[in-house]
């Protein structure tokens, strides 16, 4: 979530607020963990490298739902983190569509 906040360059006290709330009564090592991750620079490969093998459409479905795509910037972050999840064009579209979500290159 919070890299997904980020895609559009910017993680604004709202987008912050929106992602301490989705955690409902979160434990003070997870609080410092977020912040540390609002105050890191986004690295769409770092993180991709993370995913548990399995989790890779799970992971991009939840960053497709946090985004408000309106953004260019959104979409080749999207873009970024589906092909460094290796996640095939024809699934990526296929979870957009599942969501609702507009389609993206």
């Amino acid at each position: 979530m919070v890299n997904a906040a980020k895609a559009d360059g910017k993680l604004d006290e709202a987008e912050q607020q929106k992602i301490f709330e989705r955690l409902g009564d979160p434990t003070r090592a997870e609080l410092d963990f977020l912040r540390k991750e609002f105050a890191s620079k986004l690295d769409v490969q770092e993180f991709a490298r993370s995913v548990p093998v399995g989790m890779e459409q799970q992971v991009y479905t939840i960053s497709l739902i946090t985004i408000d795509l309106d953004e260019g910037s959104e979409a080749n972050y999207l873009l970024e983190l589906s092909q460094s999840l290796r996640i095939s064009a024809d699934v990526r579209e296929q979870i957009h569509q599942h969501v609702g979500a507009p389609t993206i290159y």
